[in-house]
């Protein structure tokens, strides 16, 4: 008899351990799998290396010559100590800048399709025809580790 309310017992008790388990599981299940977003990779310090293509010869610059901070708050901060600097904008300064998928356009004027492998990013002018450029950069703060 012992044995029968003891297995009675244990039926009940897994009738009701079964929904719950099920209730936890289901509210678990809408929960974020501690999701982790990937870092904006064109966000950072950018120096200029080289500038290659269009209807000038292939200029390089020393590291550091020319910098591009580009921010969060949608702002390009240009540091250029260089005369030979085809790539606009030249000027030492702060530039708005907005994106659309892959391209970058800096104050509603300069538009370029860029690409970032790694550490290298790359901006290309117009449809890379004859008298587009490509110019290259490297992330500036792990060039100086």
């Amino acid at each position: 008899m012992k044995t029968l309310k003891y297995n009675l017992k244990m039926k009940s008790l897994y009738y009701l351990l079964i929904p719950a388990f099920m209730l936890a599981m289901a509210s678990f299940s809408g929960c974020d799998r501690h999701e982790i977003t990937a870092p904006d990779t064109l966000i950072g310090e950018w120096t200029l290396i080289s500038v290659q293509g269009g209807f000038h010869p292939d200029i390089y610059y020393d590291y550091g010559e020319i910098k591009w901070n580009i921010t969060n708050e949608n702002t390009v901060i240009v540091e250029n100590s260089s005369n030979n600097y085809p790539l606009p904008p030249v000027e030492t300064d702060r530039y708005i800048y907005s994106r659309n998928g892959n391209i970058i356009t800096l104050d509603n004027i300069f538009e370029y399709q860029f690409t970032i492998n790694a550490d290298t990013l790359l901006l290309k002018e117009g449809e890379l025809a004859a008298d587009g450029s490509v110019y290259t950069f490297y992330k500036f703060n792990n060039l100086i580790n």
